[in-house]
């Protein structure tokens, strides 16, 4: 698995086909940022699939994410490993 840095966002790839987990965002203030928008789109498009850790958003906030060309901000419990191990 491999970590960067993107502007503000760390990431930390965690298979080797799908998937992310991005620290040091926080989802509501990132719902009225378009450039930190912009970016989570794009690791969105790049990873598939997004995970957030213990995010304290509002309902207003949560409702940004949504509408066309928005993402939809969820709630993730647990972490998976890949079957297939490291990646190449």
């Amino acid at each position: 698995m491999s970590a960067a840095v993107l502007n503000r966002i760390a990431v930390q790839t965690l298979t080797c086909a799908i998937g992310a987990e991005l620290t040091n965002v926080n989802l509501g203030a990132a719902s009225r940022d378009p450039g930190m928008l912009a970016e989570i789109r794009a690791l969105l498009l790049k990873h598939r699939v997004l995970f957030f850790r213990d995010q304290n958003i509002t309902r207003a906030e949560r409702q940004l994410w949504r509408g066309p060309g928005r993402v939809a901000a969820t709630q993730t419990r647990g972490r998976y490993e890949s079957e297939r191990g490291e990646c190449e």
